[in-house]
């Protein structure tokens, strides 16, 4: 009777082992994607919120855009130069010098 209690408990483990095994690697992958979506919801939190910045914020919206075009608004007594021209594909021919009005020649 020992005999087939043992038999029936190996044979058991045999098919169970393998399937406990298969639960944990399922259970490791549910981890890794839960905290995938974690970090793919904190970053839709994050465009949310800086979409809500570029429709009502206009001194955000113009940081942003700045930075992108690579432009820099100028400090106290800087002067900004507007060349005009009909030059094609430029978003704009406006160009921050850097320099002041005591550097530029004097006109006239």
């Amino acid at each position: 009777m020992t005999f087939i209690v043992l038999a029936a408990l190996g044979v058991a483990f045999t098919f169970f082992i393998p399937e406990l095994d298969h639960q944990r690697a399922l259970d490791r992958d549910i981890a890794r994607l839960e905290a995938e979506r974690d970090i793919a919801q904190e970053k839709r939190d994050d465009l949310r919120q800086e979409l809500r910045w570029l429709n009502d914020d206009r001194d955000y919206l113009e940081l942003k855009a700045r930075e992108i075009l690579g432009m820099y608004k100028p400090k106290e007594g800087e002067e900004i130069l507007q060349i005009e021209g009909n030059e094609p594909n430029k978003v704009g021919n406006t160009f921050t010098t850097g320099a002041t009005s005591s550097d530029l020649p004097p006109t006239g």
